[in-house]
């Protein structure tokens, strides 16, 4: 369906709702650039739709474009920094070759009933930030390891709190048989450093200190795992072949990480995809190492390390990894476009940057 919009003084046509096959004379690849480029506009223009994944691939496997036209709309994407088109693989990846890693800490220690939930009594909370995530994430990769880590400091009656948590996510369609609920305290670093864990300590230090030290112990320990990925609990779920595209494959054969990223945004340790081959070892000189070091500093000056005590380490690891790529095959590495487009909230960067919540739930009917 066509429709003509108006923005400032110019109307542009567009396409606003699916193409169908028999739509093919008449295909403005303008057009087509415009919803790609301009896929938050759907709040403001209630007849205006970002290009989904499904009517891109519908117009290619139709002939509507051409294989030539529908690469250069995909490299126009990346560069776009839209979050819904991507390149496919022609590598499989395995989902034993990998894990999804979510956390969560609370600020102060909860004195929880034997009837409650990792979030208490607090049903909102749960479903955001236990429930929703696991089961979305779930829904597009059913055969994945995930971890769910927690601070058992932090709550009592620990064992009821995880056994009716987990009742909560079966009785909500979650497949317990690939969700394992962690603990933080059985990371060797974190059991070393449990003055950096208390509960006077800023959380988002801990949280963030905490998710680094994970990625380490994952790859250290569970075998077999190739790729450790950190997601933060509100960062929409993609499939499989979408989380590893071929620009993030080639990222992760690269310099051998990936952040993500979202429109006008810079790369956010929210979401981590590290490479145990080439990103093991300066994930732990170059990020946990100096972080704690520099924490501990802190606390004996009489000060609380913040989140940026972790955080700007990663401008230290980020060029080890690129240093080393280049040692490891004699070329730089420049990525089609910086990061790995996700769906993010508008808290994680700023509200120019991340998406409202009438965006995201218009673009993650557009990821199918």
């Amino acid at each position: 369906m066509k429709n003509l919009i108006r923005i400032g003084l110019v109307s542009i046509m567009v396409f606003s709702g699916p193409l169908l096959a028999s739509e093919v004379v008449g295909v403005d690849i303008d057009s087509l650039k415009y919803r790609i480029a301009n896929h938050k506009l759907n709040c403001e223009y209630d007849d205006f739709q970002p290009l989904s994944y499904a009517e891109f691939t519908d117009m290619r496997n139709n002939k509507i474009i051409t294989n030539e036209q529908a690469e250069n709309l995909i490299d126009y994407a990346y560069k776009a920094r839209n979050p819904i088109l991507y390149r496919k693989s022609d590598e499989t990846i395995m989902p034993q070759s990998y894990s999804l890693n979510f956390l969560w800490i609370h600020k102060d220690k909860q004195t929880f009933g034997e009837k409650s939930h990792l979030m208490g009594e607090d049903q909102i909370q749960f479903q955001n930030k236990i429930l929703n995530p696991i089961r979305d994430w779930q829904s597009k990769q059913p055969q994945v390891n995930i971890n769910f880590w927690y601070d058992p400091q932090m709550i009592a009656n620990e064992d009821s709190v995880i056994k009716t948590t987990k009742n909560e996510l079966e009785k909500n369609g979650v497949c317990l048989g690939k969700v394992n609920f962690n603990s933080i305290r059985s990371i060797n670093i974190v059991n070393d450093n449990k003055i950096l864990f208390e509960t006077d300590i800023a959380v988002y230090f801990r949280v963030d200190l905490a998710k680094a030290l994970i990625a380490d112990h994952v790859m250290r320990n569970h075998q077999g795992v190739k790729y450790v990925i950190n997601i933060d609990c509100d960062i929409s779920a993609v499939t499989c072949e979408h989380l590893f595209d071929q620009k993030t494959l080639d990222d992760l054969n690269g310099p051998g990480y990936i952040f993500g990223s979202s429109k006008m945004a810079p790369e956010e340790n929210s979401f981590i995809i590290l490479n145990k081959e080439f990103a093991l070892e300066w994930n732990k000189k170059s990020v946990i190492d100096p972080a704690i070091k520099n924490a501990l500093i802190k606390i004996k000056d009489g000060e609380n390390p913040t989140h940026d005590v972790v955080f700007k380490q990663y401008s230290f690891f980020k060029p080890w990894m690129y240093q080393e790529h280049y040692e490891r095959t004699g070329k730089d590495y420049l990525p089609i476009c910086a990061g790995k487009l996700m769906i993010f909230p508008a808290s994680q960067f700023g509200m120019h940057s991340g998406y409202t919540e009438q965006e995201i739930e218009c673009l993650k009917r557009a990821l199918h």
